[in-house]
């Protein structure tokens, strides 16, 4: 079996969390049916989120951590 991949998350101002949340959905069913498919999902805020919760955008930290991974979203 592969190791998961691991998916930064970033739920954002213009795709919306809802959106993101049904991809997220997903994925999930597809780890459901597929045994050697696993995802870790690692969340982050962005844009108005980040900047209203952190007092910035937050795109440093989320942009160094999504290089280091397989996919950003």
């Amino acid at each position: 079996m592969s190791a998961p991949k691991k998916i930064v998350v970033l739920p954002g101002d213009h795709v919306g969390q809802e959106i993101t949340a049904e991809a997220i959905k997903v994925l999930k069913a597809i780890s459901d049916v597929r045994s050697n498919v696993k995802f870790d999902f690692e969340n982050h805020l962005i844009g108005g989120a980040a900047i209203d919760l952190q007092g910035g955008g937050g795109k440093p930290r989320c942009v160094s951590k999504s290089l280091m991974l397989h996919c950003t979203r």
